[in-house]
């Protein structure tokens, strides 16, 4: 029987953290590709993910009613290697046949197709946890749900290293897909020859079959037609940064990034009006900085400035790799390509430019929002030059502009006035700010008449100086003065274009964040005391992950691999804290738990004050990434031991007790996921966002405090 193989457990308790770790990954890839997603999008999969999870290892508790667990073992082995190919095919079918193309997907929508499509994966996930914590525990006598725990999390740092450093770099999705299946069907033989019967010979048959149809088939091919129709698909990328697709329509050439359209080949006036609005303000300007669109033509449009030096900064390589084999060479004797984040670059150049352009996606994530912030303004005012420009944008409104749109231009128009006295708006195919110490003038066609610079539309044939004034001005005086203005650690931008984003859908915030809230206030009641303190742990160490990563990227700029780096650390600090640091405690009773809610309660009011301080010694690069890895290590070992600690508080039966636990940890992380990265950061900023974690882990420990006559062992919760 299985329960004699301590080391095929061992292996199979690995093999799940690798496996759930990875598929993670690339499913919320793939998801993020169908549904165009935001950290609204991302917090409700990941929230999906993990309640199911939970809910799958409440019901393994069950497992003494199964007349044969451990070939219920090995079956789920066998459809954890199943299932992730069946899902991501039936996610790209479903978008296809179910959805108009280019239909955006809304929040309802994109809750029920991934609580449908991840629902068996999870719950069978869930349930193998605590059925091999069941048999771990049944192979050495005593409770072991402690050492399940941690062998999953290095089960899980593997898994991250391998995809972040290597499967992401060489492999598309599926043959990423097909290497985990590999490892499942290797952990399922070894459950196989410990069973009696012909169950090895039906595993190895099943096995043959399954690699012989992902060898013989390309289904990372014949999912792009559901996603692209009408399209030829002329390339398909993954990237660290995301999957790129280059399609064909006509004579028009498109490249999508995660779904999304970077541009197109042929949209000529948008690409005017993204370099001339602002380089006619400035009389012969000689360098010139430019933050994304290389690849639409605006290298092309400054060029007619004969300009000395043009930097262009794009994150992705492989962005810059795709245009060079459709469109030719990027980079010339006036053109510098750098691969680097543009914050990371800013901070680190010495040059002076008399024009900033930034071609960015709007705030719509707070990865996007660094770049409007009143920060990366200050920090670009710092480089330019006298009488120097910068110029952004928004979505355009030219036709109409919702409360939420006027919200996020307004918060844009004041973080700029907050910085340069100079301020105007010129609506055109976007709303182009732009931004000077010096005065600045919208009347566009008659400076290109001045400086005879070729245009197709940009010119007194398509554009009225005397109305794109008014439009402009119009537009400006019905901004909200009082809007506030956009902050690395109070991203407001980013929170009006999630209102705006969920506008199109006719849904407001308010009603998304009540029905959370009461989902939660109603899981958090049925618990026991122990089981809301592990909720409490698993709600702040989720939330904490997700501040320090966005930290980081907005001291540095984003770097993947230091994401990549920051989780496995996470996974580490857990294995850590379960294997190895809960024996250093003198006891390992309820008074250490509840110490362990009170240290968590005092790190997380000081973060806010360490993280600033960080920011401000960001020269110090080992001390600040010493820093960060010591913060990410004390939450992540504080979890792993209270985690190890609730399961040595009950006498109850391991295969229980464990699936309660982590039913309760998942279900903390995962509300902690979906609430600090959709609601609470973006609106209320870090300092609060911290607070309300310090105040919910010492309301916790008080309950434990409050109620600590009750007994341990109740299966409540």
């Amino acid at each position: 029987m299985i329960a004699g193989n301590k080391r095929g457990l061992i292996f199979s308790v690995l093999t799940a953290g690798f496996t759930s770790i990875t598929i993670q990954i690339i499913l919320l890839r793939e998801f993020l590709v169908i549904f165009n997603g935001n950290e609204l999008v991302y917090g409700i999969i990941l929230a999906n993910w993990m309640l199911l999870t939970g809910v799958g290892s409440y019901l393994g508790r069950r497992k003494h009613t199964l007349t044969h667990p451990h070939r219920l073992i090995l079956l789920i082995q066998l459809l954890m290697a199943i299932l992730p190919v069946i899902i991501t095919f039936l996610l790209y079918y479903m978008r296809g046949q179910l959805f108009m193309p280019g239909k955006m997907l809304s929040v309802i929508e994109v809750f029920y197709i991934s609580f449908l499509l991840l629902l068996p994966f999870c719950l069978i996930s869930g349930i193998l946890f605590t059925l091999l914590c069941t048999a771990l525990s049944e192979e050495d006598g005593k409770n072991r749900i402690g050492s399940v725990y941690g062998l999953e999390s290095i089960g899980s740092m593997a898994g991250g290293a391998l995809f972040n450093f290597v499967l992401v770099y060489y492999l598309d999705s599926f043959q990423s897909l097909a290497i985990v299946m590999a490892i499942n069907l290797v952990a399922a033989l070894g459950t196989s020859f410990t069973l009696k019967g012909n169950w090895k010979y039906a595993t190895l048959a099943l096995a043959g079959l399954l690699v012989f149809t992902m060898g013989h088939f390309d289904p990372g091919s014949r999912v792009l037609h559901y996603l692209f129709p009408d399209q030829q698909v002329l390339q398909q990328r993954e990237t660290p940064y995301g999957k790129l697709v280059v399609t064909r329509t006509g004579d028009q050439l498109n490249v999508y990034g995660n779904g999304v359209v970077l541009f197109t080949t042929n949209d000529v006036a948008r690409v005017e009006e993204s370099v001339h609005y602002a380089m006619v303000q400035r009389h012969d300007p000689k360098n010139v900085l430019l933050i994304g669109g290389g690849m639409t033509g605006m290298l092309d449009e400054i060029r007619k400035y004969a300009v000395e030096r043009v930097d262009y900064v794009e994150i992705n390589p492989w962005l810059v790799n795709t245009e060079e084999e459709f469109f030719g060479p990027v980079g010339d004797s006036s053109v510098r390509v750098h691969i680097q984040d543009a914050r990371s670059f800013v901070h680190q150049t010495k040059g002076n430019y008399d024009a900033i352009l930034i071609n960015l996606p709007e705030p719509s994530t707070a990865l996007f929002n660094r770049y409007y912030s009143t920060e990366f303004f200050k920090a670009l005012k710092d480089k330019l030059a006298d009488s120097g420009i910068i110029c952004t944008g928004l979505a355009s409104t030219a036709n109409y502009m919702s409360g939420e749109a006027l919200k996020t231009n307004s918060v844009l128009y004041n973080s700029l006035r907050s910085v340069f006295p100079h301020v105007i708006m010129i609506p055109g195919g976007r709303n182009f700010y732009l931004a000077s110490d010096s005065a600045l003038t919208c009347r566009i066609a008659e400076k290109i008449d001045q400086l005879g610079i070729g245009t197709v539309f940009v010119n007194r044939f398509y554009l009225n100086d005397e109305l794109v004034c008014a439009r402009g001005e119009q537009a400006i005086g019905t901004l909200d003065i009082g809007a506030g203005v956009n902050r690395d650690f109070k991203p407001v931008a980013y929170y009006h274009q999630l209102r705006l984003w969920l506008s199109y859908f006719h849904t407001g915030i308010t009603v998304p964040l009540i029905i959370v809230l009461v989902i939660l206030i109603l899981s958090v009641a049925g618990l026991n005391p122990v089981s809301q303190g592990l909720f409490s742990g698993g709600f702040t160490s989720a939330s904490v992950e997700f501040i320090l990563i966005i930290a980081f990227q907005i001291i540095y700029g984003y770097v993947y691999q230091v994401t990549g780096v920051i989780i496995m650390t996470f996974m580490a600090g857990l294995a850590l804290g379960s294997l190895r640091v809960y024996r250093w405690l003198p006891r390992k009773d309820i008074r250490s738990f509840t110490l362990i809610l009170l240290t968590f309660a005092v790190l997380c009011i000081l973060l806010p004050f360490i993280v600033k301080g960080i920011a401000i010694i960001q020269e110090k690069i080992f001390l600040v990434h010493s820093f960060f890895i010591l913060l990410i290590l004390a939450f992540s070992v504080l979890a792993g031991v209270q985690f190890k600690i609730s399961s040595l508080l009950s006498t109850q039966q391991p295969g229980k007790l464990a699936g309660r636990l982590y039913a309760a940890d998942l279900a903390g992380s995962a509300f902690g996921a979906l609430l600090m990265a959709a609601f609470l950061l973006p609106l209320l900023g870090i300092d609060w966002s911290c607070l309300i974690l310090g105040a919910m882990n010492l309301l916790a420990a008080m309950n434990i405090y409050l109620r600590r006559g009750y007994n341990t062992s109740t299966p409540t919760g």
